[in-house]
């Protein structure tokens, strides 16, 4: 897309940016707010929601991980009122077979195209160039999928994503070698905080931050 044709900026577009200061992958880190904004708003206000209840009831709750990550809310009443008529269909033998998509899952992926698609239509933008140069970059998943949306990738991120890949690397390398010996200035060096936080950000490049998906029904 040329400088030209660029649409105005909008919500999106401020949002992307800013969680390219989250330390993560962004696309990563907006879907996680997304979740943690929808199970926010479930506790203090779905739950009293004829229509929510509705589509609770018709797909039989969350799938496995979302419904933890309800649970995790801590909210006892939200829970129980939540769940009441899905134990009342276990009672009945009136449990699907298969359940629908979870609907969080479906918000979510959305959400994650919403932001691709943003990303993509903003790429030749100095703004957002400025703020995935001063970010991690992007995780492999998500890199991998805005690629397969681009005609031609631009150099500046293929080359981004490669120095952010060739850091971890290094770093990597450098803790195993410190980790080799019991010298207490090698024990002071493990503890600079790069190196400290290395394996969550070795996992998250890799497979993603904050994963929300995949651990089945």
């Amino acid at each position: 897309m040329l400088r030209s044709e660029q649409p105005a900026k909008h919500l999106p577009f401020f949002k992307l940016t800013e969680a390219c200061g989250s330390g993560q992958c962004p696309l990563c880190r907006l879907r996680s707010d997304a979740l943690e904004s929808y199970l926010e708003s479930l506790v203090y206000q779905g739950v009293n929601d004829r229509r929510f209840r509705a589509e609770f009831d018709r797909t039989y709750g969350f799938c496995t991980y979302h419904e933890h990550a309800f649970l995790a809310k801590q909210d006892r009443l939200a829970i129980v009122i939540t769940h009441r008529e899905l134990l009342a269909r276990a009672l009945a033998q009136t449990v699907p077979d298969s359940a629908p998509e979870c609907s969080l899952c479906k918000l979510l992926e959305d959400t994650e195209q919403q932001y691709l698609e943003t990303t993509e239509a903003y790429l030749h933008d100095d703004e957002l160039r400025q703020a995935f140069e001063d970010s991690p970059g992007l995780c492999l998943p998500h890199f991998r999928k805005l690629r397969a949306r681009l005609r031609e990738t631009p150099s500046w991120l293929e080359e981004l994503q490669q120095a952010r890949l060739e850091s971890a690397l290094a770093a990597v390398d450098e803790y195993i070698e410190i980790s080799n010996y019991s010298l207490s200035d090698n024990l002071s060096r493990l503890s600079k905080p790069h190196l400290r936080r290395l394996p969550d950000t070795v996992v998250g490049m890799l497979f993603g931050y904050n994963p929300d998906q995949d651990a089945g029904r």
